[in-house]
Formats: structure tokens, sequence, C-alpha cells
């Protein structure tokens, strides 16, 4: 499996999937969906001058939660009801933590957790927590990094994947694999082994990966052109069979 979008006019720079679409920034004032196989689904204003600093979304529902730390906003979102859009100013600097819980949502600063109900936008409640340097969640499990090494953290407790951390490269983890990558190549994890399996082609960065069953999509912007980028989707078994 291949599939390629180009997308023209558009300074893309986040991407992240829910249950049934994979999202983007529309410029700076809104998201653009596409389906599972790349096909447009629909744009969707939110503010001017948006910002996103961070999407929160879970694969389980098309509910998300975008960050604006330029513009200190959250906004609370039901892709499947955008009309009602809930924002809320917050003078707090969030991390890539997330947590749905029921109708609540969970995120975090560096000290303190804080609850907000997802109908409402209300802050529930606030604690504090031991922090630990997250660099991948996924519906079952985080990936963090400590004393320089990776763990994967789930129902099985701490798993060390006997992998040194490299703070020039971003991190993607799923049921079955781990991704690493940087600007220029993607890589397996895997048993104590680094792999490379795919690597960015002339004047092309890779911008965000994502890794879903058995479907690596990868966000590439090109390097002349700031408003030029394309959306490519992999099968990973494919890949790893080139290999």
């Amino acid at each position: 499996m291949e599939k390629r979008i180009k997308l023209k006019e558009n300074d893309v720079y986040s991407m992240c999937e829910s249950k049934d679409y994979l999202i983007l920034n529309n410029n700076y004032n809104g998201l653009t969906l596409y389906d599972s196989g790349l096909n447009f689904i629909k744009n969707i204003i939110i503010a001017e001058d948006l910002m996103i600093y961070e999407i929160y979304n879970s694969r389980f529902d098309n509910r998300i939660v975008i960050f604006d730390a330029e513009n200190q906003m959250l906004y609370f979102i039901d892709l499947n009801k955008v009309s009602h859009v809930i924002s809320v100013s917050t003078e707090v600097i969030f991390l890539n933590f997330f947590k749905f819980d029921n109708n609540n949502f969970i995120l975090r600063s560096r000290e303190v957790a804080y609850t907000f109900c997802f109908e409402s936008g209300q802050l529930i409640s606030s604690y504090p927590y031991v922090y630990e340097h997250i660099l991948s969640v996924s519906n079952q499990q985080i990936m963090i990094e400590k004393n320089c090494k990776l763990y994967t953290v789930g129902n099985k407790g701490e798993i060390n994947l006997n992998q040194a951390y490299d703070d020039n490269s971003l991190y993607v983890i799923s049921e079955k694999y781990v991704i690493e990558y940087d600007e220029n190549n993607i890589f397996l994890v895997q048993d104590s082994c680094k792999t490379k399996i795919f690597s960015s082609k002339d004047n092309y960065i890779f911008r965000k990966v994502l890794l879903r069953d058995n479907v690596l999509t990868i966000l590439a912007n090109n390097l002349t052109d700031t408003e030029e980028s394309e959306i490519l989707q992999y099968s990973l078994t494919a890949l790893l069979r080139k290999k």
C-alpha cells in the first residue's frame, strides 16, 4: 500500500489522528480533515491567528483538544459536532501528556495535572504529580525517557527497550511497534535494534510521523516552499520487506 497527496498554499505543521479522521492544521485559522484513505472531508474554522502547540486526541472517538500556547487558549472540539467549539483561556503551559476519562480530559504541566470537563471546558480539579519525560502517548501505553534510556509504560508495567534516548529524534508508539524519526530518516526500534526503514527525498523534511495498526502516515514539508507539503502513507510491513 502506498498513497500520496500534495498540499499547496497551506503551511502544514501539525498532524494527528482520531477514530475516523486524519487531522491537519489549515494554515493559521483551523483544521482540515481527511479519511483514512486520504480523501478530503472538510475544513473547520477555529480562530484567527491559531497557532497549534499540541492537538490532544484519542483514536477511540473523534473528540480533540487544541492547545494554542502563543494565544493562551484551549479549544475543545467534537469533530462530529463542529458547530460547537468551546474555547477556554489559560496561562498554563501544557505538555504532551493527555488522557480521556469518560467525559473528562486530563492534561499536565511540568508540576500539576489538570482535569477538565470536555462538554463545558470547565476545570474540575488539579493536583501535583511527579514529572516524567514523556516522548509519545498511545491509547494503551506511553513512552518515557529515564536516565537516557527508552521505556514503555502500560498494562504490563515498565519495559526497558534497551535503546539509548536521542535528543535529536522524535518517537511514536503503537500497540506493536516503536518508531524513531528525525527530519531525514525513519527507524523501527525492535528487539534492542534500530533499523532504518525510510528516508526523505531531496528538499523535503519529515515534520510528523504517525503509526496506526500497520500504516505509517508521514507529513513531509518542502524546504523550498513553506506552503507546500506531502502526506505519505505506507504499509510498515511492506517497507520492512524491502530491507
